[in-house]
This record gives structure tokens, C-alpha cells and sequence, in this order.
């Protein structure tokens, strides 16, 4: 297959044409769907080990319908690998993701225990869009699965990123939470920093720690925050000296100067003591008056800034693509839990997607950013 061949001599740009071109033909609309004997090599498409950035809207909608439309045809563990290839690309099918979760509520045995399933590529897939929430019975079969013993056994830093999968989902297994960091968490780190992969699970402990101190009910957890909270300070430690030293988007830094009086109105690129980074700081008292920030050069947190009693802290969040799920366009899952948990720390939100700003004439942006400081302004005070 050509587009799974990153050694081919043709040229890349003209094969990616070729294809979509082609693709376009075969999931036009009203485009019979292909036989039976065609199944096998159309999932073969996405399940093959394709270049990671080829992707095609049609394509993957085509073969999700036809899993979900011919049930009995496909073998479910091709179902749940066809379900990683779209969420790899961000790609949300609600009738796949109701498809699998069915299986999962009626615990086909070929699903829960096989070996092979990866119950945390299924959850990754649950909570990749922002609106979709299986019910609680999916999310306890889960940990009863075959893949989460072999976790145990095996890939024990498996069993965090599952963990991370279902706090953004609201749901947070008590007795799990507890087990796993007591029996697993020490190796699963070890095993992490050994594999080049100590950044990647640190940012994982990062959610896993803001759910459990900022949305979780859990009150008895004192000492496993207290044991999580040097990882989320390494973590904010290394980032803060990588962050660029220019924003993510110099017109919105300059609207928001402009708008609010100065500079010094803003402080940029500080973090909530709970490991979010927020990318610009703004105070404002009762009334939507704004408040000089005196930011030293060695401040990192926003606790560390002097705030009046009586003022408001919020965070300019911009958001980028990756932001998004590709197709539908909604915000992932990850992106509303970062967003949530933030609000619940006590730093009000204003999420800006960048494509949008951008898009806007200059002369709409300043009174754009100011008007959404003012009505989030005006939200709090009521």
C-alpha cells in the first residue's frame, strides 16, 4: 500500500493526493457500502501501521459504519482496533463508542477476556470527546478485565493512564485509587524513568493529582496527595524553564495590554498549585476594575502574587487544534478536565481558541478579549 510505505521513493505530497482523491470516490455519499469480502482489507486501512499523519474523514467514517451497521461480520477485537486508529487521529464515531461500550455491558467474553484487548485505548477513546460518558457499570467491568490484571502483572504504568482516562470521564474509583497507588505507583515510575518516559508519566500524575484533590469526593487521601505533590513540583520545575519566552499569540498578549491599560495588568505563563499552566493572568475587583500585577521574574505559581481580598483571579487559556477533537470539532475531554478543575482552584477560565481569534480583524479583537473578561467578570460577582 502506498500510503503505508514511508520508504517510497514517490513522491509523499503526490500520494497523499492520489489517495484522497481516490478515498473521495469510494465514501461519497450514497456510495454502496462495500461486500463482505472487501470488510477485511477496508479495516486493514486503518488498522494497519500507516503513516501516523495520513487521515481521511471519509474513510474513517465508512469503516466505523460498516462495524457498527454489520455487527456479526467483524470480529470485535478488529472493532476495538479500528476504534484506536480513529482516536489516534482524534477522530470521534458516537456509534462505535456505543457499540463497544455495548459489548462491554453485556461482557462479551471475547472482549473482557482476551489478552489482547487494551481497556485503556477503549477508555482513551470514551474520553476523548468532551460529551460522552458511559455508565458506571462499563467502567467496573473494566477493572475487572483480563488487561487490567496483565497491567498489574506486566505494564503497571498502564494501570495510571486507565486511571487518567476515567477521572476525566468523573469517575473516580475509590478503592482502585487507593490499591494501585499503594501497590503499583513506585514501579510504575521506576519503569517510566527507565523507558525515557519519566516527563510522560509526570504530567500523567499531574491529572491524576488535580482530580483527586480538586473533583474527587474522596476525603481520606490526605497522605497520597501530600506523596503526589513533589512529582507535580518536579514536573512544573522542568516546564517552566522550557516555556518559550514569547507567548502563544503576541496579538493576544497585545490586545489584552491594550484593553486593560498596560503591561502590568498581566502575568504570563504561571502555574496553579495544582500543575495548570495558565497562559495569561488576570486580576479584576467587584465592578470589572483591573489590578496591576507585580510580578517578580522569579515567580512560578499564581499564589504567589499579591491579590487583594476583594479581586477575582482569571486565566486566559489559549487554545489550540490539539485542543479539539478533528472530527466533530468539540473540545477533547482532556482539554474540559483541564478546564473544570482549574475553575475549581479558584482561577476562572477564559478559554480563547486561538484559530478563531486570529481569524478576527484587528480592530474586533481588543473589544473581543475585554468583553469576555467583563461578562466572566460580571458571572462571578452574581
Amino acid at each position: 500500500m502506498l500510503v503505508s510505505s514511508p520508504n517510497s521513493k514517490l513522491n509523499i505530497n503526490l500520494i497523499d493526493r492520489v489517495v484522497n482523491q481516490c478515498l473521495d470516490r469510494v465514501t461519497a455519499p450514497g456510495t454502496p457500502i462495500p461486500s463482505t469480502s472487501s470488510y477485511s482489507f477496508i479495516t486493514s486501512l486503518l488498522t494497519h501501521k500507516t503513516r501516523r499523519d495520513f487521515y481521511h474523514n471519509g474513510l474513517y467514517d465508512m469503516v466505523a459504519n460498516i462495524i457498527v451497521q454489520n455487527p456479526t461480520k467483524i470480529h470485535v477485537s478488529k472493532a476495538s482496533a479500528v476504534l484506536w486508529s480513529l482516536t489516534k487521529h482524534s477522530h470521534v464515531h458516537y456509534g462505535l463508542l456505543d457499540f463497544m461500550a455495548d459489548k462491554i455491558a453485556v461482557r462479551d467474553p471475547e472482549l473482557i477476556y482476551s489478552p489482547k484487548t487494551s481497556f485503556t485505548n477503549i477508555l482513551s477513546a470514551f474520553a476523548l470527546p468532551s460529551n460522552y460518558k458511559p455508565t458506571e457499570d462499563i467502567y467496573k467491568t473494566i477493572l475487572e478485565s483480563t488487561h487490567t490484571k496483565l497491567c498489574k502483572e506486566k505494564t503497571k504504568f498502564l494501570l495510571f493512564k486507565m486511571l487518567r482516562h476515567l477521572f476525566v470521564l468523573k469517575y473516580y474509583p475509590k478503592h482502585e485509587i487507593s490499591d494501585w497507588f499503594e501497590k503499583y505507583f513506585k514501579e510504575a515510575l521506576t519503569s517510566s524513568t527507565i523507558m525515557g518516559m519519566r516527563s510522560e508519566f509526570l504530567d500523567n500524575t499531574r491529572v491524576l493529582y488535580q482530580g483527586i484533590c480538586l473533583e474527587s469526593k474522596i476525603t481520606d487521601c490526605e497522605e497520597l496527595k501530600q506523596r503526589l505533590k513533589p512529582f507535580v513540583e518536579e514536573l512544573v520545575a522542568f516546564e517552566s524553564k522550557e516555556i518559550e519566552s514569547s507567548a502563544k499569540s503576541e496579538t493576544l498578549e497585545f490586545a489584552l495590554a491594550q484593553g486593560l491599560g498596560g503591561k502590568n495588568f498581566i502575568a504570563s505563563n504561571l502555574y496553579t498549585d495544582f500543575g495548570h499552566l495558565v497562559d495569561h493572568v488576570v486580576v479584576m475587583r467587584k465592578g470589572g476594575y483591573p489590578v496591576p500585577i507585580n510580578k517578580d521574574q522569579s515567580v512560578t505559581y499564581i499564589s504567589e502574587l499579591e491579590v487583594p481580598v476583594d479581586a477575582k483571579v482569571f486565566g486566559i487559556i489559549s487554545l489550540t487544534r490539539k485542543d479539539f477533537c478533528r472530527e466533530p470539532n468539540l473540545k477533547k475531554g482532556d482539554t474540559e478536565f483541564r478546564l473544570r478543575t482549574l475553575k475549581s482552584c479558584g482561577v476562572t477560565p477564559i478559554a480563547i481558541h486561538l484559530d478563531g481569534w486570529e481569524a478576527l480583524a484587528e480592530i474586533e479583537k481588543i473589544p473581543y478579549i475585554m468583553r469576555e473578561i467583563q461578562e466572566n467578570s460580571s458571572l462571578n460577582e452574581k
